[in-house]
Protein backbone atom coordinates (compact mmCIF):
# COMPACT_ATOMS: atom_id res chain seq x y z
CA UNK A 1 0.00 0.00 0.00
CA UNK A 2 1.52 3.41 -1.17
CA UNK A 3 -0.11 6.84 0.40
CA UNK A 4 0.04 10.05 -0.33
CA UNK A 5 2.01 12.43 -3.64
CA UNK A 6 4.55 14.78 -1.74
CA UNK A 7 5.31 12.70 1.27
CA UNK A 8 4.93 9.07 -0.18
CA UNK A 9 4.17 6.27 2.96
CA UNK A 10 4.72 2.17 1.56
CA UNK A 11 3.76 -0.06 4.27
CA UNK A 12 5.23 -3.66 4.08
CA UNK A 13 4.95 -7.00 5.58
CA UNK A 14 2.72 -9.31 7.22
CA UNK A 15 1.93 -9.94 10.81
CA UNK A 16 3.33 -13.68 10.73
CA UNK A 17 6.40 -12.65 8.08
CA UNK A 18 10.01 -12.53 9.73
CA UNK A 19 9.35 -8.37 9.36
CA UNK A 20 7.09 -5.57 9.13
CA UNK A 21 7.72 -2.05 8.22
CA UNK A 22 7.50 0.99 6.16
CA UNK A 23 9.14 3.16 3.53
CA UNK A 24 8.63 7.53 3.52
CA UNK A 25 9.93 9.26 0.62
CA UNK A 26 9.67 13.03 0.20
CA UNK A 27 11.48 13.79 3.33
CA UNK A 28 14.07 17.08 3.41
CA UNK A 29 17.23 15.43 2.96
CA UNK A 30 18.92 16.96 5.81
CA UNK A 31 15.76 15.61 8.21
CA UNK A 32 17.37 14.62 12.08
CA UNK A 33 15.42 11.58 13.39
CA UNK A 34 15.94 11.43 17.26
CA UNK A 35 15.71 7.51 17.04
CA UNK A 36 14.95 7.44 21.31
CA UNK A 37 12.08 10.07 20.84
CA UNK A 38 10.64 7.67 17.84
CA UNK A 39 10.68 4.22 19.98
CA UNK A 40 9.00 5.71 22.82
CA UNK A 41 6.27 7.28 20.43
CA UNK A 42 5.92 3.41 18.84
CA UNK A 43 5.80 2.07 22.41
CA UNK A 44 2.75 3.85 22.94
CA UNK A 45 0.96 1.49 20.58
CA UNK A 46 1.81 -1.84 21.70
CA UNK A 47 -1.28 -4.00 22.68
CA UNK A 48 -1.39 -6.34 26.21
CA UNK A 49 -1.91 -3.09 28.12
CA UNK A 50 -5.63 -3.50 28.87
CA UNK A 51 -8.46 -6.43 29.54
CA UNK A 52 -9.79 -5.03 25.97
CA UNK A 53 -6.77 -5.71 23.66
CA UNK A 54 -4.97 -9.13 22.51
CA UNK A 55 -3.09 -10.30 25.16
CA UNK A 56 -0.07 -11.08 22.46
CA UNK A 57 2.94 -8.68 23.19
CA UNK A 58 5.99 -8.09 21.26
CA UNK A 59 8.50 -5.57 21.22
CA UNK A 60 8.25 -3.13 18.66
CA UNK A 61 12.27 -1.89 17.92
CA UNK A 62 12.64 0.12 15.47
CA UNK A 63 15.41 -0.02 13.04
CA UNK A 64 15.81 2.83 10.65
CA UNK A 65 17.65 2.90 7.76
CA UNK A 66 18.08 6.21 5.63
CA UNK A 67 18.79 6.55 1.75
CA UNK A 68 19.89 9.24 -0.63
CA UNK A 69 16.77 11.65 -1.78
CA UNK A 70 15.17 11.85 1.50
CA UNK A 71 14.03 7.93 1.53
CA UNK A 72 13.72 6.10 5.33
CA UNK A 73 13.05 2.55 5.72
CA UNK A 74 12.35 1.25 9.04
CA UNK A 75 11.47 -2.68 9.92
CA UNK A 76 10.06 -4.07 13.01
CA UNK A 77 11.08 -7.50 13.21
CA UNK A 78 8.11 -9.80 14.44
CA UNK A 79 9.32 -11.89 17.45
CA UNK A 80 6.18 -13.67 18.72
CA UNK A 81 5.29 -15.14 15.87
CA UNK A 82 2.88 -18.35 16.15
CA UNK A 83 1.09 -19.22 13.24
CA UNK A 84 -0.72 -22.06 15.00
CA UNK A 85 -2.60 -20.06 17.25
CA UNK A 86 -4.91 -19.17 14.28
CA UNK A 87 -7.42 -21.08 12.63
CA UNK A 88 -6.63 -21.07 9.06
CA UNK A 89 -9.72 -22.55 7.46
CA UNK A 90 -12.93 -20.37 9.12
CA UNK A 91 -12.87 -16.64 8.25
CA UNK A 92 -13.16 -14.80 11.51
CA UNK A 93 -16.15 -12.37 11.79
CA UNK A 94 -14.61 -8.58 11.80
CA UNK A 95 -11.70 -9.36 9.81
CA UNK A 96 -10.18 -9.46 6.18
CA UNK A 97 -10.13 -12.79 6.26
CA UNK A 98 -12.93 -13.91 3.50
CA UNK A 99 -11.99 -10.84 0.97
CA UNK A 100 -8.03 -12.60 1.62
CA UNK A 101 -8.75 -15.29 0.57
CA UNK A 102 -11.69 -14.75 -1.96
CA UNK A 103 -8.26 -12.58 -3.50
CA UNK A 104 -5.26 -14.47 -3.21
CA UNK A 105 -6.62 -17.77 -2.35
CA UNK A 106 -5.74 -18.13 1.62
CA UNK A 107 -6.14 -16.99 4.57
CA UNK A 108 -3.21 -15.19 6.22
CA UNK A 109 -2.25 -16.53 9.69
CA UNK A 110 -2.98 -13.37 11.98
CA UNK A 111 -4.83 -11.00 9.75
CA UNK A 112 -1.00 -10.86 7.88
CA UNK A 113 -1.20 -7.63 5.68
CA UNK A 114 -4.47 -6.29 7.13
CA UNK A 115 -3.51 -7.32 10.66
CA UNK A 116 -3.70 -4.86 13.46
CA UNK A 117 -0.09 -4.98 14.14
CA UNK A 118 0.54 -3.17 10.70
CA UNK A 119 -0.60 -0.14 12.49
CA UNK A 120 3.35 -0.35 14.06
CA UNK A 121 4.87 0.66 11.15
CA UNK A 122 2.02 3.39 10.19
CA UNK A 123 3.22 4.70 13.99
CA UNK A 124 6.90 4.90 12.84
CA UNK A 125 6.23 7.23 9.99
CA UNK A 126 3.92 9.10 12.27
CA UNK A 127 5.95 9.51 14.57
CA UNK A 128 9.04 10.93 12.27
CA UNK A 129 6.70 13.54 10.26
CA UNK A 130 5.81 14.60 13.80
CA UNK A 131 9.54 15.20 14.61
CA UNK A 132 9.35 17.03 11.77
CA UNK A 133 6.65 19.49 12.38
CA UNK A 134 7.72 19.85 15.87
CA UNK A 135 10.52 21.23 14.55
CA UNK A 136 8.96 24.14 12.44
CA UNK A 137 6.86 24.62 16.04
CA UNK A 138 3.68 23.03 14.15
CA UNK A 139 2.02 20.86 17.12
CA UNK A 140 -0.87 18.66 16.69
CA UNK A 141 -3.54 17.46 18.86
CA UNK A 142 -6.56 15.45 19.15
CA UNK A 143 -9.27 15.60 21.69
CA UNK A 144 -11.70 12.64 22.52
CA UNK A 145 -15.17 14.52 23.18
CA UNK A 146 -18.01 11.30 23.45
CA UNK A 147 -17.61 7.75 23.31
CA UNK A 148 -20.88 5.44 22.78
CA UNK A 149 -24.03 6.59 23.43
Amino acid sequence: MILGRHLQLEVFGESHAPIIGMRMSGLPEAANIDLRKLQAFVDRRAPGKDALSTSRREPDRVELKRFAGGVVEAVIRNTNVRSGDYETTVPRPGHADWPNFVKTGRIPPGGGANSGRMTAPMCVAGGICLQQLARRRITVKAKLTACGG
